[in-house]
């Protein structure tokens, strides 16, 4: 067993035997999560099951034409070698039928020291392209208390989806940074390997994520990190059971014996308490939000929450679990249901109780509500706040931030009919780019407005893609703009100096 592993004194499961072990191409640091994707699903069909086989049978066909887990074993499906520069290596066992567990060295893995294991479901009848269904587990938990206490893997796998349960590198592991980067990785191998092995490619607008516990705050956090609709991982729908999601909060409220403060105090987790100004960040980047103990304010400022507001929420919580997480409970799933219906779908449910556990969640109805859900545009005349903790895509922008480990807040709206886009109360942003105006909605072959402004000093690249010549002119206000054009590229480059005023770039192609 990984000594990694042991966070605190509670018992482990044993390391399962490998199987196999086998290569996978895959460029984790270089590579987008999709190759190819478009920035947003628009109007998204129904897609039929495969219905193939030899006397009308139904089902999953590994490299050699046969049915995996039925004519042919698992094993000898998951194994050969595909060839890979980097050289990584996972294991594969087999669960039960058409479920495995795989694990990924966490040598492979950037930004964390812990071997990632996640179970992987693959439907006997999928939908093409198929839909992914990540459930994360909760507290002291591991992928496989998810196939035992819930419903998911069969009722997500007989709908046609991808069920997957990732570890999140350890069992306590409270969405933190490191526990999203496991992740991260174990669905870029999913999308990237594993359901191309078995004949399959990954729905990019149908990803849903559905925690527990603990693992619901991590999946809200989970989701609100990673929004990337351009070329990353994004999710069409998100939902919460009965999951405390400020970190910070379950830090100051924890009770003797201090479990979970000595859990976040250990330097193979934060290293010490929120108080401290130097961990203030790594609590805050990790949380839908950080809430005040004392009257449960919401710290506007730090709320990660905020990402998930274009797309649908979902927040089931259960009454009588916690005094100490009840209202906390309470509290973010109100504010869950406000951010989803700028959306256009939020949902509350509240059990009355003493069960923690998945089944008080209504799973099939759960899933009825996702199987509808794929993700879109945003929606015109709508404004969005979006808080970035570091480079990389949010929504439909990518961002380049001015000083890292520093929290990025921008505002944006955009409106077809007028052909416009608003981005304001930006702060602590190099470089804001707009990579398919089209993927959302704009016209860059018509006359396009630009609204802007900062909310501090730091000169702003204002980025468009898209433009396939250099616009006629480029106004900031009534003069000339300050701008650049990149033929190789197709981006318009709008040079916003250091202002707190509000601006309007006017282009005409």
């Amino acid at each position: 067993m990984d000594t990694r592993a042991s966070l605190i004194d509670v018992p482990h499961y044993p390391s399962q035997a490998m199987l196999k072990r086998f290569v996978l191409p895959l460029a984790l640091a270089c590579a987008s999560f999709f190759a190819g994707a478009s920035a947003y699903g628009q109007n998204h069909p129904d897609h039929s099951p495969l219905v193939t086989g030899p006397g009308g049978q139904v089902g999953i066909y590994g490299p050699n034409g046969k049915f995996i887990g039925i004519d042919d074993d698992p094993e000898t499906v998951l194994g050969g070698s595909f060839g890979n520069p980097f050289a990584l290596q996972r294991q594969a066992t087999v669960i039960e039928r058409n479920i495995f567990s795989i694990t990924i060295d966490a040598n492979l893995i950037p930004g964390s020291d812990w071997n990632e294991e996640f179970l992987v479901g693959i439907p006997n009848t999928p939908i093409h392209p198929t839909p992914v269904l990540v459930a994360f587990h909760g507290y002291g938990k591991r992928p496989t208390d998810v196939l035992a206490d819930s419903d998911l893997f069969p009722m997500g796998m007989d709908r046609g989806w991808i069920v997957v349960a990732p570890l999140g590198a350890h069992e306590y592991n409270y969405g933190i940074e490191y526990s999203q980067r496991n992740v991260e990785t174990a669905l870029t191998v999913l999308a990237t390997m594993i359901a191309p092995n078995f004949g399959l490619t990954v729905d990019a607008d149908r990803f849903y994520a559905v925690g527990f516990s603990m693992g619901g705050g991590a999946a809200a956090s989970f989701a609100a990190r990673h929004c990337d609709a351009n070329s990353g991982l994004h999710f069409a729908a998100t939902a919460i059971h009965t999951g405390p999601t400020s970190l910070s909060y379950t830090y100051e409220t924890d009770k003797p014996p201090y479990k979970l403060q000595a859990l976040f105090n250990s330097p193979k987790m934060f290293g010490g308490p929120p108080s401290d100004p130097l961990l203030a960040f790594d609590y805050s980047r990790c949380s839908s939000m950080d809430i005040d103990p004392a009257d449960l304010s919401i710290d506007s400022t730090t709320e990660m929450l905020k990402n998930l507001a274009p797309t649908p929420l979902i927040s089931h919580y259960v009454l009588g679990v916690n005094s100490a997480y009840d209202e906390l409970n309470r509290q973010t799933a109100m504010t869950y249901v406000e951010h989803a219906n700028l959306g256009g779908t939020g949902t509350m449910w509240v059990e009355h109780g003493t069960k923690h556990k998945w089944r008080t969640l209504a799973q099939g109805p759960l899933l009825q509500i996702f199987g509808g859900l794929s993700s879109q545009a945003p929606a015109d005349a709508k404004t969005f706040s979006t808080l970035a903790d570091r480079d990389g895509g949010w929504h439909c922008f990518e961002v380049s931030q001015a000083v890292p480990r520093v929290l990025s807040p921008f505002e944006w709206t955009k409106d077809s009919v007028s052909n416009s886009v608003m981005v304001t109360e930006v702060a602590n942003i190099a470089a804001l780019n707009l990579p398919s105006p089209i993927g959302v909605g704009l016209d860059t072959t018509a006359n396009l407005t630009y609204h802007f402004n900062t909310a501090d000093s730091v000169p702003v690249k204002l980025i468009i893609g898209e433009y396939m010549v250099e616009p006629q002119t480029v106004l900031r206000g009534k003069d000339p703009g300050n701008y650049s054009f990149d033929l190789g590229t197709s981006e318009l480059i709008l040079h916003e100096p250091a202002s707190d005023g509000f601006v309007t770039w006017r282009i005409t192609p």
